[in-house]
């Protein structure tokens, strides 16, 4: 056996559920597209749920529920991963209250319905619904209901409840989580999304919880946050907005979307500072979620038509998160025009590591071999996902690592150099 070797790229690589995002009213389903399309190429939209007008009635009307799924349709149709907040104002200035905490419950009902029948559309769920812009501040439901149970905690119960176990639900800041906790209730799929990122030393109240200061809340999100899908928004140019401490605090959040355009000035400082030999706004985008890349292969120096062998492989991850879904990798065969797929059948994580192991069996393939053969990895065939490896070719969905040449004289298959 013999090994080969390969470090990370600096390629930009765009690949599905992570990025950067931009927020788009789902009135506005048109720009969708156009944002998809566009040179920034984005792949993660937050599609912004008005209900001004829905909060004092029991039921939302057929027309708002039909603009989410018609948004949410478009996505479906292009591959872009939603992001979804409702609120009853994106506005600080015409926001009402509902009228009824039941009404929000009937509301969450209603539209878990909707978002459930594009799982494989939505990521995650903001909690969204109390407050102006739905960021939980600034409303009476962010009091003790009077059965001693805070409002909120009620919604991320209903949420939970209602909503298919395959989305992520975020919430504004990490007591939120402690506290759902405190009420018994699950909170693996509870994660963040904080619309203060790296502002001032408390990220505008995030951080507030006595005994949990800045440095406190990193390290419980970092420990305590199960769910890899979790984003926000920067607001100003901070002493933490400095390349070096947003990497660090972004690993520790898990950070898989981030705002593109808020806040510009920041990703315009990113821009002009350097990490690890990358531009610093590079570096962000490129290792929000996961970035994976082929590490190393051991395969056989040779091979004898019809012979099984195996290869193990290695996959690191250096994004500042993971896949939310569980893909299932193959070998790719190339065969002059035609390529077979082996699965990857042993798959496990450790640390930053993906080590897979898959066996190519002879009898599968041509009775007749070409000269030449290339061996290649594909992380799924559901999803395309290309890996971040400067030095391999990426094509057909697949990453081509190594070729072997058929010898005459021996009657083996060569390992080229």
């Amino acid at each position: 056996m013999t090994e080969l070797c390969w470090s990370e790229g600096k390629k930009t690589v765009i690949n599905p559920e992570r990025g950067w995002y931009v927020q788009v009213d789902t009135k506005d389903e048109d720009s969708i597209r156009e944002y998809y399309d566009s040179e920034e190429q984005f792949r993660i939209v937050l599609l912004a749920l008005d209900l001004s007008g829905e909060e004092n009635q029991p039921e939302i009307s057929e027309e708002k529920l039909g603009e989410l799924a018609e948004s949410l349709e478009e996505c479906k149709k292009i591959g872009m991963a939603a992001v979804v907040r409702a609120a009853y104002s994106f506005s600080g200035e015409n926001y009402q209250e509902p009228a009824s905490f039941d009404y929000v419950l009937n509301h969450v009902q209603q539209l878990s319905k909707v978002l459930n029948s594009y799982k494989g559309v939505v990521i995650a769920v903001q909690a969204g619904f109390i407050g102006p812009y739905g960021e939980w501040h600034s409303s009476c439901y962010m009091e003790t209901a009077p059965d001693g149970v805070p409002y909120r905690v009620t919604l991320i119960s209903k949420l939970l409840e209602t909503l298919d176990e395959s989305i992520a639900i975020n919430v504004r800041r990490p007591m939120f989580i402690r506290e759902a906790a405190f009420y018994r209730l699950e909170t693996d799929r509870l994660g963040l999304h904080n619309d203060a990122l790296l502002s001032t030393k408390d990220d505008m109240g995030t951080y507030t919880e006595e005994g949990y200061e800045r440095a406190a809340e990193l390290s419980w999100a970092e420990r305590e946050v199960k769910t890899v899908i979790n984003g926000g928004e920067t607001t100003n140019i901070s002493e933490y907005t400095k390349i070096d401490n947003a990497v660090e605090e972004f690993r520790k959040l898990k950070l898989t979307y981030l705002n593109r355009y808020y806040n510009m000035e920041v990703w315009r400082q990113w821009k002009n500072e350097s990490f690890q030999g990358w531009n610093g706004a590079d570096y962000i985008r490129e290792h929000l979620g996961y970035r994976l890349h082929l590490s190393s292969v051991k395969l056989p120096e040779y091979w004898r038509k019809g012979r099984n062998f195996t290869l193990r492989l290695r996959v690191e991850n250096t994004g500042f998160s993971w896949p939310k879904r569980k893909y299932h990798p193959y070998i790719a065969v190339k065969l002059d025009k035609n390529i077979y797929y082996f699965p990857i059948k042993a798959y496990n994580k450790k640390n930053t590591m993906l080590v897979m192991e898959a066996e190519i069996t002879g009898e599968e393939l041509y009775e007749k071999l070409p000269e030449t053969i290339e061996l290649g990895m594909c992380l799924s065939r559901e999803h395309e996902i290309e890996l971040a490896n400067d030095e391999l070719k990426f094509s057909d969905g697949n990453t081509w690592f190594a070729a072997y040449h058929y010898e005459e004289k021996s009657g083996r298959y060569i390992l080229e150099r």
